[in-house]
């Protein structure tokens, strides 16, 4: 992204929401994120209902932005931070906020971008838990992975959301 486009983008909450949003479409429409189901409806407070399974979501439920309380401009500009490869504790001071939270935040750009690579699916695929064939950069991700699963099968039994 270019830094005209990025200023633009981070003028107000909106916009960048809107940028981030359409991010997350599906062929440019919004779905369910447990059934796919693209029947919805709206809500009054910006969120959705699945006519399906009835499950309410707003746009970054189920995606790894949702991990965190950012705003979506300040998603974007770390995003944009991140891009120029800045320490996290440089980070934090240009955005004002805590260090642990800009860890946070980065690792999960960090966890998002390795969900997209081919050697971790081809890794998930196979199931390889052991280390000696398993690839170096796989060994936390699975730890933190596995607990996230955790979490999201414990919030499904309860029918509650899934924290990612």
């Amino acid at each position: 992204m270019d830094l005209n486009t990025y200023y633009k983008l981070i003028q107000n909450e909106k916009a960048a929401k809107n940028y981030l949003s359409k991010k997350c479409l599906k062929n440019g429409h919004r779905f369910c994120p447990r059934c796919n189901q693209r029947k919805l409806y709206k809500l009054s407070n910006e969120k959705r209902r699945c006519s399906k399974c009835k499950y309410t979501f707003h746009d970054f439920s189920c995606r790894w932005i949702n991990h965190g309380r950012l705003t979506s401009v300040q998603w974007l500009s770390l995003i944009k931070l991140f891009e120029l490869e800045l320490s996290v504790r440089k980070m934090a001071e240009q955005m004002n906020l805590s260090y642990n939270t800009v860890y946070k935040a980065v690792q999960t750009i960090r966890y998002s971008i390795l969900s997209h690579s081919d050697g971790y699916h081809a890794a998930i695929d196979k199931k390889v838990r052991n280390t000696q064939k398993r690839p170096a950069f796989l060994d936390l991700t699975f730890s933190f992975l596995e607990r996230l699963v955790r979490c999201s099968n414990r919030c499904k039994a309860r029918n509650r959301h899934t924290p990612f």
